[in-house]
């Protein structure tokens, strides 16, 4: 299934302070972040962050946090952001379907949400490259666990292209930049 901008959120899932250092590929999980958060600025999408339990695990980091200002931002406690009833509800409100998911733990928060984002009815795509653990065989087998229960997996190319579907769309030259 392709991904559709008009029924496409981005849900960006715990980069927290105290975590990210921990995670392996985090420049990449950082940057790819980065360029989705930009990209669904760009398009007007919605965008959607989460922190889990942030007076211990700090607030999301700078380099994305300003990017994200003005978004909506849930704290929350469950692993599972889907858990969260505000989120679920604020999800629902938007009548978009397709929930592109950036985070981390793969394994934990990433797989809790994924799951029972399924569960009730939504549509989530793990974006492989935008998503990490602290240990590469808990990322890798929760990557396989969402293939296992037919979770579309992709990368932060595949989306940032199949939003644009055209090199003639007006947003085009300046979102094929944050590639680069």
């Amino acid at each position: 299934m392709l991904i559709e901008i008009s029924n496409s959120v981005l849900l960006i899932v715990d980069i927290q302070e105290k975590l990210f250092s921990k995670i392996k590929n985090n420049e990449i999980i950082k940057k790819n972040s980065i360029i989705l958060s930009k990209t669904f600025k760009l398009l007007n999408l919605p965008i959607y962050l989460t922190e889990q339990y942030p007076n211990g695990l700090g607030k999301t980091i700078n380099s994305l946090a300003n990017e994200l200002k003005k978004i909506s931002y849930f704290e929350k406690s469950s692993f599972s952001c889907a858990a969260e009833s505000l989120l679920t509800q604020s999800l629902q409100n938007q009548k978009r379907n397709q929930i592109l998911i950036s985070g981390i733990e793969t394994h934990i928060c990433v797989l809790q949400s994924v799951f029972d984002l399924k569960q009730k009815g939504f549509e989530p795509f793990v974006i492989q490259d935008a998503v990490g653990s602290r240990n590469q065989n808990d990322h890798n087998l929760a990557l396989k666990r969402f293939s296992n229960f037919d979770v579309n997996i992709c990368t932060t190319e595949m989306v940032v292209f199949e939003l644009l579907r055209n090199s003639k769309h007006p947003k085009f030259r300046e979102i094929s930049q944050l590639i680069k």
